[in-house]
């Protein structure tokens, strides 16, 4: 029978305890992936280029719609998994050693599944090619169809998004220039002493 938000969130964090990880300053959250059922996260990156920095997370999150559909022993052997990952450290995979920690816990040790879930936004190419994504970027508005692109047939492989409801999106239009006395206070200092500050910035809107 599957859980509820509470009863995913006081088992994760009893295993997460138990293992040690909660004392390390280890944390748990639900996210909303479609596709992967759980991660582990060492850290994140943010900003972009000369911008970039890693930031420590020490964070394992598992999607609500794993959480929250699957039998406790799905959801569990879950945690028991990314609860691994943490243990052995970052940059070791599922190798030996991650296998060896994952079967000491109690985890089945095998590669997480990957879900089906609906995608939210549904692209198809002229020849029937389809793609999947969960939110709009622009980037997604760029992409094509590599085989028709190459061939220059189907508009050279230009694709069409829609809705999982079937409702068409077009391409993306820029509606406003803002400037970048609202980027965050980092990046403004850092433009400035780069003599950026007046450098302006898309956002791109879907219509």
């Amino acid at each position: 029978m599957p859980m509820t938000r509470e009863e995913v969130t006081t088992l994760a964090l009893t295993l997460m305890a138990q293992h040690g990880l909660t004392a390390n300053g280890w944390r748990f959250r639900l996210n909303s992936n479609r596709s992967r059922l759980g991660v582990c996260k060492f850290a994140r990156a943010k900003g972009r280029g000369i911008f970039r920095t890693v930031i420590p997370v020490k964070r394992i999150e598992l999607s609500v719609h794993h959480a929250l559909k699957d039998s406790v022993e799905e959801v569990t052997d879950t945690i028991l998994h990314e609860i691994a990952h943490a243990l052995v450290g970052t940059g070791k995979g599922h190798g030996p050693e991650w296998k060896r920690v994952a079967r000491e816990i109690g985890c089945k040790a095998q590669r997480c599944g990957v879900m089906d879930a609906p995608a939210k936004y549904l692209g198809t190419c002229g020849c029937g090619a389809t793609f999947k994504r969960n939110r709009v970027t622009e980037r997604m508005y760029r992409l094509k169809h590599t085989q028709c692109l190459k061939k220059g047939i189907h508009d050279k492989g230009t694709i069409h998004w829609r809705t999982a409801a079937g409702r068409m999106l077009g391409p993306t239009v820029t509606k406003e220039v803002t400037p970048s006395n609202l980027l965050p206070t980092y990046f403004r200092e850092q433009l400035a002493a780069r003599g950026l500050d007046n450098m302006q910035h898309r956002i791109i809107f879907p219509k």
